[in-house]
Order: C-alpha cells, then sequence, then structure tokens
C-alpha cells in the first residue's frame, strides 16, 4: 500500500510468477510495486472466478486473506460494490462447519 504504482505479473503458476518476480527484482523494479501487482494478478483471478459462477451484491468477503486489507480493497474496487468484511473472516470456514454439524447431528 505504499505506492500506487504497479507493475503486471502476467503468470498465472507459482512457479513461473516466482521467476517474474525475481526477474523484476534483478531488474531493480521496486519491490512494493511488485508486490502491489502480486495483489492484482491474484484479485483478477478472483474476479474471474466470481464471474463464471455470477455475482449477484452483497460482497462479503472470508477467510485470512481478507485481513490483508489491500486485497479487499481491490476485489470491492474490481467489483464496483463494497466488501463487508466480518470481524474474525478467518474463522468464517470453520464457523459454517461447524454450523453445518449441528444440523447433521439434528437429523
Amino acid at each position: 500500500m505504499k505506492t500506487s504504482e504497479e507493475v503486471p505479473i502476467s503468470s498465472t503458476c507459482t512457479v513461473f510468477a516466482e521467476s517474474e518476480i525475481i526477474s523484476l527484482i534483478a531488474h531493480g523494479v521496486a519491490v512494493p510495486e511488485i508486490l502491489r501487482g502480486l495483489h492484482r494478478s491474484l484479485v483478477k483471478r478472483v474476479v474471474a472466478m466470481v464471474h463464471s459462477v455470477g455475482f449477484e451484491p452483497p460482497l462479503m468477503l472470508s477467510g485470512g486473506v481478507v485481513q490483508n486489507p489491500l486485497i479487499a480493497r481491490m476485489l470491492s474496487e474490481e467489483l464496483h460494490q463494497e466488501a463487508i468484511l466480518p470481524a474474525h473472516p478467518q474463522l468464517m470456514g470453520a464457523l459454517g462447519a461447524a454450523l453445518l454439524a449441528l444440523e447433521f447431528e439434528k437429523e
């Protein structure tokens, strides 16, 4: 979040992305610009998946990655929808599993 500039990371494979990043560092590209580009690359992949299944507001984010404020901001920007963030996003999957377990126990 230290820069508004970003360097695109075009590789979708993590091994190739790592090589791309190492090359950018070797060419003297600033690390904050690389990191912002890496964030954008991740967000674009998530947004593509969201569009493939269909998106209907509201946008609620969960999972530990949401504790990264840049990811939440970029997702909101890309989807043109303010994100709703739970107090403890890293626990949402476990909470959902616990609620399902309660339902199965009742049956």
